[in-house]
């Protein structure tokens, strides 16, 4: 049984025949990608596939398509053979990118066009991001910053916003801007057009409803709560190892103590975990945060666990000494300590819920509970008036 297929991408347009000529050749001559290829006239594009997953094939190929996540789906789920479902898939992008979300699954791909037309296409849950950047006679489309240092090229420069706002552990792009000036990032649920030099974004799935949304009854919200730990099942299963090495970031949180049980305990893979927790020193914190931990760990038996102790005072000045050489600010504390627990044993896959802050309850989701709650309700309850009187004025 494989991983579902992911991969890195890097493709490049140049108006320069001879230039375009000379980045392939750095591209094949780097030993990073497994393939290299022609995917129209004007474009060199390269791919890296992550292991355990199966690469594209000649078929997707031949239909000028290159994906980053999501083809499994897209193709098994469609009930058509595999070149007509990616003739409708190539067909949409060209001509309806805005019906996109008419497919199954959830996809990132990039579909060449002649002379350095593309439609970039990113996916709904944003697994694969997709970076952009043109400037005179050329553009390029990457799933990684650092490409753009090592293959395009123009000199690169550093936005100075974005490192600042990163610097301070919000992983923010406002606007769309990276830590690399004049590279852009896709927004998930989002398409680009790169077409005669201009570039068109657009939206082509929105999750927020067009109208206000009934307040649940029980009887919705426990039909949320099992088509929800239907989803997660299925993730699970689809994405986890069947063998071994599927690492989590347990904190012993609602989020990542739900993963451990549906993946331990449910969809029956081995687990490790990766925790941060408060140094010894302060015994009531550390004594708070383990009771959760280990009682997970005594239920469902993980095979392999690593502690990382760290006052949350140093934590900022902790992961900036363990930010690896790229191009990126790294500020998430399980992938700074990946490298070392990578010498130590062999992680096929990172999982954790750190993202359902983002989705569930955030500061970003602010503007969403703003709308969908009335001032009526927002009075009427209690709770807000005794423990938090700070949603009032958020609202």
């Amino acid at each position: 049984m494989s991983l579902p297929p992911l991969a890195n991408l890097f493709a490049v347009h140049d108006t320069d025949p001879a230039a375009l000529d000379a980045i392939m050749r750095d591209m094949q001559s780097s030993g990073e990608f497994a393939h290299v290829w022609r995917p129209a006239p004007g474009w060199a594009a390269a791919a890296a596939p992550l292991p355990g997953g199966t690469p594209d094939d000649d078929l997707v190929r031949q239909h000028q398509l290159a994906f980053a996540e999501g083809r499994d789906v897209a193709l098994e789920r469609s009930g058509k053979d595999p070149t007509a479902r990616l003739r409708e898939i190539a067909e949409l992008a060209d001509l309806r990118p805005d019906r996109l979300a008419s497919l199954p699954g959830d996809f990132g791909f990039i579909r060449f066009r002649t002379g350095g037309d593309a439609t970039v296409v990113r996916s709904c849950g944003g697994l694969a991001p997709f970076y952009l950047r043109r400037s005179e006679g050329r553009c390029a489309i990457s799933t990684r910053l650092g490409d753009f240092v090592r293959y395009f090229p123009d000199e690169p420069r550093l936005d100075p916003l974005v490192n600042a706002t990163w610097a301070t552990s919000w992983g923010l792009f406002p606007d769309g801007r990276t830590p690399l000036d004049g590279v852009m990032i896709l927004g998930r649920g989002h398409f680009a057009l790169l077409e005669k030099g201009r570039l068109l974004i657009r939206q082509y799935w929105e999750p927020r409803p067009k109208k206000q949304i009934p307040y649940p009854t029980p009887a919705r919200a426990r039909e949320h709560a099992e088509r929800l730990r239907s989803l997660l099942i299925e993730k699970l299963t689809r994405d986890l190892d069947p063998d071994d090495g599927n690492l989590l970031a347990l904190s012993g949180g609602v989020d990542s103590s739900s993963l451990a049980a549906l993946a331990a305990g449910v969809v029956g893979r081995k687990v490790w975990t990766f925790s941060l927790v408060p140094r010894k020193e302060r015994e009531d914190l550390f004594q708070y945060e383990m009771s959760f931990i280990e009682s997970l760990a005594q239920r469902y038996g993980f095979e392999r666990r690593w502690t990382i102790f760290q006052r949350p005072e140093g934590l900022l000045p902790a992961l900036w000494h363990a930010f690896p050489p790229i191009v990126f600010h790294v500020i998430h504390p399980g992938l700074c300590s990946l490298p070392g627990i990578l010498r130590e044993a062999p992680v096929r896959v990172l999982f954790g819920g750190e993202f359902a802050d983002e989705v569930c309850g955030s500061v970003f989701t602010v503007p969403d509970w703003s709308r969908q709650t009335s001032l009526i309700r927002l009075v009427m309850n209690r709770q807000i008036w005794s423990t938090n009187r700070r949603d009032i004025l958020r609202w």
